[in-house]
């Protein structure tokens, strides 16, 4: 208790209430590896281990074209472009080879650590905001946090329109029943390397920014990344729980759609299954009945005929 005490009294409110600024900026930049990690770890039920690799990535590929005279923009397309190349890979390796999805992020990862250093062709590479003109930059954390607060804003509209149409709606039936998905025409294979590929995007945009945030990229700057994304998910689903009272998962509700539609089409759909049942008994009963009829001289299609009479009266 002596340490407890002596530990919290040790403590400065104001140290960290200065730090606060920081931390938020930093925290926005994380946030949006946190959606990506979202896409594949709760949208698509797949576990993609390649973040820590693809983070990286964005941060080496911005790097390098800052120091060869890029634009900063242009350096974060080609960033994005990066990771949705990366996660193309791993999606090829989980579907056309067959590799499992943790061992596929995981080859992804390690083959990644090479690349990033060949691209740098060292370990740390400086781009301080003294020499390029940088998006953010921890010299100036307000601006760092309106400019990171606009991106996050610009992503999660897109995020919320395309998870809304034809193709968003697919990924997102792959991850909840990959079975019914695939009975149901959808190319589940096509969706997975998709969805990857638009999470170690979003992935690269982060390692991106947070290498121009922190004034260098390094070769480990993403170790612990999938490890932070995994526990901004799962802090954040049950925050929402315990907030709005109800569960904020894609596969599990649809948010995007209108909730009133929901009982007209289960008592639709409850009605047409109805009608499918009742038919599919009376052709059983009605198989029933010819399979368990005596031999005898009469053809099949006179008893038919009679059978069908007999009921015609009955009903009547």
């Amino acid at each position: 208790m002596d340490f407890l005490a002596n530990y919290f009294g040790s403590l400065n409110p104001m140290s960290f209430l200065s730090a606060l600024p920081g931390n938020i900026a930093q925290g926005i930049i994380w946030g949006l590896m946190g959606l990506g990690v979202f896409l594949t770890f709760k949208l698509l039920n797949f576990a993609d281990l390649s973040v820590d690799g693809s983070f990286a990535t964005g941060g080496a590929v911005t790097a390098v074209m800052l120091i060869n005279g890029c634009p900063v923009w242009a350096t974060i397309i080609v960033a994005i472009l990066a990771g949705l190349a990366a996660g193309l890979v791993t999606g090829l390796l989980h579907t056309l080879l067959g590799i499992p999805d943790i061992l596929a992020g995981i080859l992804t990862q390690i083959a990644l650590y090479s690349i990033n250093l060949n691209i740098m062709g060292k370990s740390n590479l400086p781009i301080s905001y003294r020499n390029y003109t940088l998006v953010v930059s921890a010299s100036n954390i307000n601006m760092a946090i309106l400019v990171g607060l606009g991106i996050c804003a610009v992503v999660i509209a897109a995020m919320y329109w395309y998870f809304g149409t034809e193709q968003g709606s697919t990924i997102r039936s792959t991850g909840s029943n990959p079975a019914m998905s695939k009975a149901q025409g959808i190319n589940i294979n096509f969706t997975k390397v998709i969805a990857l590929a638009l999470s170690n995007g979003l992935v690269a945009l982060s390692g991106s920014l947070f290498a121009q945030y922190q004034g260098f990229a390094d070769i480990n700057m993403g170790r612990g990344a999938i490890v932070i994304g995994l526990a901004a998910v799962i802090i954040g689903e049950v925050l929402g729980e315990a907030i709005f009272r109800k569960q904020h998962e894609f596969h599990h509700q649809n948010g995007l759609c209108n909730c009133r539609r929901y009982p007209l089409l289960y008592r639709n759909g409850y009605r047409t299954l109805a009608q499918d049942a009742d038919r599919r008994y009376k052709k059983a009963l009605h198989g029933n009945y010819r399979c368990n009829l005596p031999c005898s001289s009469v053809s099949p299609e006179k008893k038919e005929k009679d059978f069908i009479q007999e009921s015609c009266k009955n009903e009547c």
